[in-house]
């Protein structure tokens, strides 16, 4: 039994490092991915200093929340951990208990098979039974804390079901936001196409305007040839006139489409630098789905893992209510041989 319990205890001295390297193993995986998205964060933020503010600021905002993400599950991860070694442990202090309790009960046998010994160590045989049921009665302290411990852990795993919850609808708000972003982009590819449309326009009118100054350029040879002509010289000059009245049209819807030309370019270079942001976030955002997919499958293995630690404890429960009737028959049969 003394050997039992050092083994024991040895047992527990080697979960509890354990325990505490992964904290310490964990704690350093944040801190170096904490520091990797730092620094990921501190080049993206030097290389588009000149982007639009709600981009940066978006972005900001998606690294945070994959940081924090990222911690949630290095923890879950962990507690899974835990809940793994804990069961391990629980079914090696269940093969111990169901072996002491055998050792016990044929123990016990003995000493009712044979009731006619000579009592000359009866006292020596009371400690002894004395000190089994110390013993017997910390291996019950042990096993009631460590119920305790599971009880802590069922309550643990309640919250990661809620959190689990919570990160479900986390995901349909994220693919909610993600047909709006593909929404987005076939806007801004609606916008585009006005943008080329537009460019073809403004390409069609610098050909008629090429066109116009090449008759002009005609027509000046042809009135410096015919000026001996008087009779058609007032002929060509009110032509020249409607001719320069149409020059002077067509520059200003010249100008005008140049302007707008110009603004053209300028929108199309905003709608194809949200172009690129939204399918930036849009990649983003799948990346986040699938992450949270795989959170998701992490959960549901900690739920059955949590199912076999339950059905453990029902069975420490039982091996109590037997280790409480070896008790009361050892006290019983303890008590009947004082009388003898």
């Amino acid at each position: 039994m003394n050997l039992l319990v050092i083994r024991i205890s040895v047992g527990l001295a080697e979960i509890i490092i354990f325990q505490v390297g992964a904290i310490i193993l964990g704690f350093a995986l944040s801190l170096f991915l904490t520091s990797r998205k730092n620094t990921r964060l501190q080049m993206q933020q030097t290389a588009e200093s000149s982007a639009i503010p709600e981009a940066d600021e978006w972005k900001l905002k998606y690294f945070d929340y994959t940081e924090e993400m990222e911690k949630k599950l290095a923890k879950m991860q962990h507690e899974l951990k835990n809940a793994r070694d804990n069961e391990q442990f629980l079914a090696i202090e269940i093969d111990s208990v169901r072996k002491e309790r055998e050792e016990l009960l044929e123990s016990q046998a003995e000493q009712l098979a044979s009731p006619t010994k000579q009592t000359d160590n009866y006292l020596e045989q009371l400690q002894d039974a004395q000190q089994s049921m110390l013993q017997h009665n910390q291996r019950v302290h042990q096993l009631i804390s460590q119920i305790e411990s599971l009880k802590a852990m069922e309550q643990k795993q309640l919250e990661l079901i809620q959190a689990n919850d919570l990160l479900n609808k986390q995901m349909g708000d994220m693919r909610i936001q993600l047909v709006e972003k593909e929404n987005e982009i076939r806007g801004l590819r609606q916008q585009n196409r006005l943008g080329a449309e537009m460019q073809q326009r403004l390409e069609r009118v610098y050909g008629d305007y090429n066109d116009l100054l090449e008759k002009m350029r005609k027509l000046e040879a042809h009135v410096a040839g015919s000026q001996r002509d008087t009779s058609s010289f007032a002929e060509l000059q009110d032509t020249y006139f409607k001719v320069t009245k149409e020059f002077d049209e067509f520059k200003m819807k010249y100008l005008n489409l140049l302007e707008e030309s110009q603004r053209a370019t300028r929108t199309i270079a905003e709608l194809e630098d949200k172009h690129r942001e939204a399918n930036f976030q849009r990649s983003q955002l799948q990346k986040k789905v699938t992450y949270l997919e795989e959170l998701n499958r992490d959960l549901q293995q900690v739920a059955e893992h949590h199912n076999k630690l339950h059905s453990q404890m029902r069975r420490l429960s039982e091996i109590e209510q037997l280790l409480a009737k070896a008790t009361q028959l050892s006290s019983g049969t303890d008590r009947e041989e004082s009388g003898v």
